[in-house]
């Protein structure tokens, strides 16, 4: 991040603003958006905090259920092998 000034003997000061902005990179990388995602939706003029919220909730919810499915069919497999069946390769 660029620091809004430097002093004469270079340390850099920060804006309340800069933090904030530093703050919203932070809270978008957790989310798991990647560094170019990042920057163009903070570049982006319509940026909508609850809007990207509600994108990544959306992501989180069909994660859980591809993981839901896969536990699915971890759980039969396992039957299968415990009870020595035949697992096919489907």
């Amino acid at each position: 991040m660029t620091p809004s000034r430097t002093t004469e003997s270079g340390h850099r000061l920060y804006t309340d603003e800069d933090i904030a902005r530093l703050q919203q990179v932070i809270s978008l990388k957790q989310l798991g958006f990647g560094q170019d995602a990042i920057k163009s939706l903070m570049e982006s003029r319509d940026y909508d905090p609850a809007e990207v919220l509600r994108i990544q909730k959306e992501r989180l919810r069909e994660t859980i259920q591809r993981q839901q499915l896969l536990h699915a069919h971890l759980e039969e497999l396992h039957a299968l092998v415990l009870k020595r069946e035949r697992v096919s390769t489907e």
